[in-house]
């Protein structure tokens, strides 16, 4: 009797021992898992923290970069319009110069053909730039890119974006200072199949009634 109650109180201790090893064990995955979740829910706040940080840099770097690029677009263009403007300028002190030594001298017809063919050969922007004339009334006198053009109206002639290329030039110059930039798409000289987008400035030649003009 004495045996069979030392065992079952072994039996008891050993149970209750297996339940709080059991109990234990049970806590200790739920504090783990749940210590495990909140780690996981703290790292996912801060990737997320983080990707969001990455993202403000980098809208930020951006926009940097698209004043930088739109600053440098704008001083060059700027650059672009000097030059443009100091060539036609040129150009229209040779027509100057030739028309007030031939004039009177020889046939208008002759004058004019003098000024064109002493223009058609001048080439700068490393080869690019090149001199266009035109009349008031719209019709090519000068475009070296395009000879067989010269002596046709070109008031109807427009850009792959339907911008009437003549009509905007002639409405740059309809003003008191008799010059102005126009913006338009033109073929390059090495590229005839596609036109690109150019600056062109233009000066109105009174004797002749002329438009001289360039663009890049």
């Amino acid at each position: 009797m004495a045996l069979n109650e030392s065992s079952l109180l072994r039996l008891q201790l050993f149970g209750m021992l297996a339940l709080v090893f059991i109990l234990t064990l049970a806590l200790g995955g739920y504090f783990t898992l749940q210590q495990a979740r909140s780690f996981g829910e703290d790292s996912a706040a801060l990737e997320a923290a983080a990707q969001q940080e990455q993202e403000v840099m980098l809208e930020s770097s951006l926009s940097t970069l698209q004043a930088q690029l739109d600053q440098l677009r704008d001083s060059t263009e700027e650059v672009l319009k000097h030059d443009l403007r100091e060539q036609v300028d040129h150009a229209v002190q040779i027509a100057q110069s030739l028309y007030a030594r031939e004039h009177g001298h020889r046939p208008d017809a002759e004058v004019r053909r003098l000024i064109v063919e002493a223009l058609r050969p001048l080439r700068f922007f490393g080869g690019s730039g090149y001199f266009f004339i035109d009349d008031l009334a719209g019709n090519c006198v000068l475009l070296p890119t395009h000879p067989e053009r010269e002596g046709q109206s070109l008031l109807d002639n427009r850009d792959v974006d339907g911008r009437f290329i003549m009509r905007d030039l002639l409405a740059t110059v309809d003003n008191p200072s008799r010059q102005g930039f126009a913006r338009y798409r033109w073929y390059a000289p090495d590229n005839k199949q596609a036109m690109q987008e150019k600056i062109g400035y233009a000066r109105v030649f009174e004797p002749l009634g002329w438009v001289i003009g360039s663009g890049e």
